[in-house]
């Protein structure tokens, strides 16, 4: 038979004899731990929105850790760091982390770490409807890439800490563009220091897109510049099994929306019919060729 009993014990070494009916013991040797471990170094790094915060202690023990911008009330783990799983906004935050060590004892108090972040904001989101066009004018739109209080500077072509013009509204149609490309930089401020800037480049030209532009959409808009006399376009897309060019529209308008989407990372050779009087081509001699994007 076996008997139970329970009995209180002091922190120390004891031992525990066992007997049979028999007469015969077994000793088993016990150790009481209650002795708390030391108190973990902490530091950190807040030189990003997703700061992490750094410990160590005994080998082979576990923590616990306690921040309320990490949502973390008593997180029980072995690793000794701790990342920001979403950004945060300019402050002080502070994370607690107790040391357990193999006995389950926990240290008396927890090393702590006050992080500050002081950051610009970030930089916005900066786009126009396609990167290439036909036409002389370019609307460009940006959203706040966060972190801002939506006052925003911008100029074109040019970085120039002279020449930034402010706004508070979050697009431009810039107009008499020369063929090239042309590249909006867009910074947000935040009321005490402005962003780097986002940027987008729209490719100015005589067609679109332009010859041998790579990552294309795989819906785009063909677009091209008025030819004298023409009454009408026609769109001729190569055929990649017999090389023969295929009529795929005519329109009267400078612009051709492809209706239904394109193969991904696949060339397309086209060019343009003008109809008129007489019958000329876009180019005059060979093709346009583009490439349509890689799939997501």
């Amino acid at each position: 038979y076996w008997y139970f009993y329970e009995v209180a014990l002091d922190p120390g070494t004891h031992s525990i004899i066992a007997r049979t009916d028999a007469g015969k013991s077994e000793a088993l040797k016990l150790v009481i731990d209650a002795t708390p471990p030391d108190v973990p170094d902490v530091d950190g790094d807040a030189s990003t929105r997703t700061p992490t915060w750094k410990w160590s202690g005994e080998e082979g023990s576990a923590y616990v850790y306690y921040c309320k911008a990490l949502d973390a009330d008593g997180v029980y783990t072995l690793d000794g760091y701790v990342t920001a799983p979403k950004e945060l906004a300019d402050g002080t935050y502070t994370l607690e982390v107790y040391q357990m060590d193999v006995a389950g004892n926990l240290s008396e108090k927890p090393g702590s770490k006050d992080l500050t972040i002081d950051l610009p904001p970030n930089a916005p989101v900066v786009t126009s409807a396609y990167p290439s066009t036909a036409l002389t004018s370019v609307v460009w739109s940006w959203t706040p890439g966060g972190f801002g209080n939506g006052s925003y500077r911008y100029q074109l072509d040019s970085t120039d800490p002279n020449y930034w013009i402010e706004t508070y509204d979050t697009s431009i149609k810039i107009a008499d563009l020369k063929d090239g490309t042309h590249t909006l930089y867009v910074e947000e401020s935040d009321g005490v220091e402005w962003s780097s800037y986002g940027k987008y480049a729209v490719t100015v030209g005589p067609i679109a897109p332009y010859h041998k532009e790579e990552n294309v959409s795989t819906t785009p808009l063909l677009q091209w510049r008025a030819q004298t006399g023409a009454t009408s376009y026609t769109i001729l897309v190569q055929n990649t099994r017999t090389l023969l060019f295929v009529e795929v529209a005519t329109v009267t308008a400078l612009k051709y929306q492809v209706p239904s989407a394109l193969a991904y990372s696949t060339e397309v050779t086209w060019k343009i019919r003008v109809n008129g009087t007489t019958t000329s081509y876009l180019p005059a001699t060979g093709a346009y060729v583009f490439v349509t994007g890689s799939a997501p």
